[in-house]
């Protein structure tokens, strides 16, 4: 989804969700020569989403303030709980900026991460994420580095080397659960595993 002010770029946006196409389907049939298809000028996509898709959409919207301050609710309880834990770097959001929390994404680094450790950390890191799934806590990498994905590695032959902090956030980056229905003991309970378990891997 996006939103915007400039008429010139929703109009661009507008035609590249559907194909490059030179006006709407609603245009086309709102207007004379109904018949005629639509000219395509820009070599576009098909994002253009469905009545079920919009439906939901415009319901979340409604919801939207509500979704983001829980969110935040959530992430404040995990920033006290795990933000002096010296082998966790938890978010960090500037003072003029608010993060929406889509995820709670952490850095894993009981010692300072670098290329020459960070397999032996990625290795680590996963264990953690084994023993909190076995207490029942789903967590989940962070991030991935594009440039290691199978399409991009075998076209462009990059190694981690060429790209180390994004190298170093997919192989160490740990995102907790965090959802707007999350209570206080849901949080504390991932959060006290997290301090527990992240210290004996």
């Amino acid at each position: 989804m996006v939103t915007t002010d400039n008429a010139d770029l929703a109009r661009t946006i507008s035609s590249l969700r559907d194909h490059g196409a030179s006006q709407s389907d609603f245009d086309r049939h709102h207007g004379t020569a109904s018949y005629r298809l639509a000219e395509y000028h820009l070599l576009g996509y098909n994002y253009r989403l469905t009545d079920l898709q919009a439906a939901v959409g415009s319901v979340q919207m409604d919801r939207a303030d509500w979704i983001l301050d829980q969110r935040r609710r959530c992430a404040d309880v995990y920033d006290r709980s795990l933000g002096d834990a010296g082998w966790l770097r938890t978010p960090h959001t500037p003072d003029s900026l608010r993060h929406a929390y889509q995820a709670y994404v952490c850095l894993f680094q009981p010692e300072a991460p670098t290329l020459d450790n960070v397999e032996r950390l990625h290795d680590r890191r996963n264990r953690l994420m084994m023993d909190l799934e076995a207490q029942g806590i789903a967590t989940r990498p962070g991030t991935h580095a594009a440039f290691a994905q199978g399409y991009y590695a075998s076209k462009y032959e990059l190694t981690g080397a060429d790209f180390p902090n994004a190298h170093l956030a997919e192989k160490l980056s740990l995102a907790v659960p965090l959802f707007p229905e999350m209570d206080a003991d849901d949080l504390d309970y991932v959060a006290a595993n997290v301090l527990r378990l992240g210290t004996s891997v």
